[in-house]
């Protein structure tokens, strides 16, 4: 039913948006990227009008998550394609496509509901819906900070791991070295 609600409320900002849109003579022959923008811009929005006060998304920056990624023990979540993923991804990132989302993928790739959990893909469109699809499941504290398009820090492309952006010598918690590669810390679960 609060899914039926929020699509409904969705489609009707949507439309809204379309007559505010043509009425104000606006066209639509963009095609200089900036409809990747208004888009993301659309879905960030939504999860904002949608939010509410009990809301558990929050909508941050790359510079906060950053922040809290290297200071907290958190699950990031990449909810784009295998083929997008493969292609460069953040550091310590889970693979979770926005269409396989369901109770038991997410129980998987972020098996405690009440932890920090971080989305993002490429322009925050489909994060934005990840969030919704989350929250949906009864995950609490669900960060979205958009796209790796707006991320500054260093990523991984294939196999082949980059600088991870912290200072020499620092890891992120919960990652340590062994025979010179990075490995997850096992949780003490």
């Amino acid at each position: 039913m609060l899914v039926a609600r929020r699509f409904f409320s969705v489609l009707a900002l949507l439309f809204a948006m379309l007559i505010v849109g043509f009425g104000t003579g606006c066209t639509a022959d963009i095609d200089d990227g900036s409809a990747d923008v208004a888009a993301e811009t659309s879905a960030v929005a939504e999860v904002e009008a949608e939010a509410g006060g009990d809301s558990a998304i929050r909508k941050i920056s790359a510079e906060e998550a950053h922040g809290m990624m290297t200071s907290n023990e958190v699950v990031v979540l990449d909810v784009r394609t295998p083929e997008e993923y493969a292609e460069r991804h953040i550091v310590n990132a889970r693979l979770l496509t926005l269409d396989t989302i369901d109770e038991t993928t997410a129980a998987e790739a972020a098996p405690d509901k009440e932890a920090p959990v971080f989305v993002y893909c490429r322009t925050g469109v489909r994060s934005a819906e990840a969030a919704l699809k989350l929250e949906a499941l009864g995950y609490r504290e669900i960060y979205d900070f958009g796209g790796i398009m707006d991320w500054p820090y260093a990523t991984i492309g294939g196999d082949e791991p980059t600088e991870s952006g912290l200072p020499e010598g620092e890891l992120p918690v919960g990652v340590k070295v062994v025979c010179g590669k990075t490995k997850a810390v096992p949780s003490s679960e």
